[in-house]
């Protein structure tokens, strides 16, 4: 059994500056223009479509599959995962909550078992009873609403972000910041925007476990993810490129807000979740150079596939576009 392992030792993020090549187009020279909107709705600023997000570049590693987010847009199967992790951003935030619908599950459950004594409990939510009872917190379809909740599952969310809140960690990063803000930019190559969940100034040391000093910005990520151990969340970041955003974030916020003597500190908020709420594991996790530098090289690849495209509207390539044509490429 290994014993006194200090995970700093195992943390992948950690390597050395020096690796680090700088961005290519998301710089200060280029910088036209930027603007900060801190109280701009949510909906809006995804249905503005004149500046390139994150979610957008995600999706654009080849014409073909560029093209089919722009058509059709990305598809989530889990609803209720996605209103777990809305939820816990708005709670750890600090936002109105009047939006979403707490239902108490279990009492429901009591009063269906007690309407079909002769069905097992682990079978109750496939009777009509069950349907029945439910159908007050359902759409006119059937379908489960996007912002209803079990009143256990909401109660997990409020204490873990109790917990983050209450750390001398959780405490520094979240006292007197921005949240949500929107930030729209325009480079001499590209017009780009950002929606950080969580912005802080530092003006004091209170962020000096991050690296931060007086000056420097902080840019927190809530993250709800199947597993916040070290590795298991490393497997959640590549899945869902949650670096490039990060590196996108962190370029845009470097290029247009900080200024050449200020340092931008990416810092995940990695909050564990599965189908019942959240477990009560979290752990903070700051990005390393060389992760924004991966990040980086992923969202400048995706921006010359939106080039491409642009300039050729008729080739919806697939992976030919890539490497050459050659189906051959190393791994690192």
């Amino acid at each position: 059994m290994i014993e006194g392992m200090d995970i700093r030792e195992l943390d992948m993020f950690e390597v050395g500056e020096e690796l680090v090549a700088p961005p290519r187009y998301i710089t200060s020279g280029d910088l036209k223009y930027y603007s900060a909107i801190e109280d701009m709705d949510n909906a809006e600023y995804h249905a503005e479509s004149e500046h390139v997000s994150a979610s957008i570049l995600k999706n654009a590693t080849t014409p073909r599959k560029y093209r089919e987010y722009i058509a059709n847009g990305l598809n989530v199967a889990d609803k209720t995962a996605l209103t777990i992790g809305s939820y816990t951003h708005d709670v750890l935030e600090g936002r109105s909550l009047d939006r979403y619908r707490i239902y108490n599950e279990k009492e429901l459950l009591a009063k269906c078992a007690e309407m079909r004594p002769d069905i097992e409990a682990k079978n109750l939510k496939r009777t009509a009873e069950w349907k029945t009872l439910v159908a007050p917190y359902r759409n006119a379809d059937g379908s489960m609403p996007e912002d209803l909740l079990t009143d256990s599952i909401a109660q997990s969310v409020a204490t873990t972000c109790a917990e983050i809140r209450a750390s001398h960690e959780g405490r520094a990063l979240l006292a007197d910041a921005m949240t949500e803000v929107s930030i729209f930019a325009e480079f001499e190559d590209v017009r780009c925007k950002c929606r950080p969940d969580i912005i802080k100034v530092v003006t004091d040391d209170s962020c000096a476990a991050f690296g931060a000093k007086k000056g420097d910005i902080v840019i927190g990520s809530i993250k709800t993810t199947i597993d916040a151990s070290p590795f298991g969340f490393e497997r959640e970041v590549e899945k869902h490129s949650y670096a490039l955003a990060e590196a996108l974030y962190h370029d845009i916020i470097t290029a247009s807000m900080a200024g050449a003597d200020k340092k931008v500190i990416i810092v995940y908020i990695c909050i564990e979740k599965d189908k019942n709420g959240l477990t009560g594991e979290w752990m903070l996790r700051v990005a390393s150079p060389r992760h924004i530098a991966r990040g980086r090289e992923a969202y400048e690849a995706a921006l010359g596939v939106i080039a491409y495209c642009e300039a050729h509207p008729e080739d919806n390539a697939g992976y030919e576009y890539l490497n050459n044509g050659s189906h051959i490429l190393t791994i690192n």
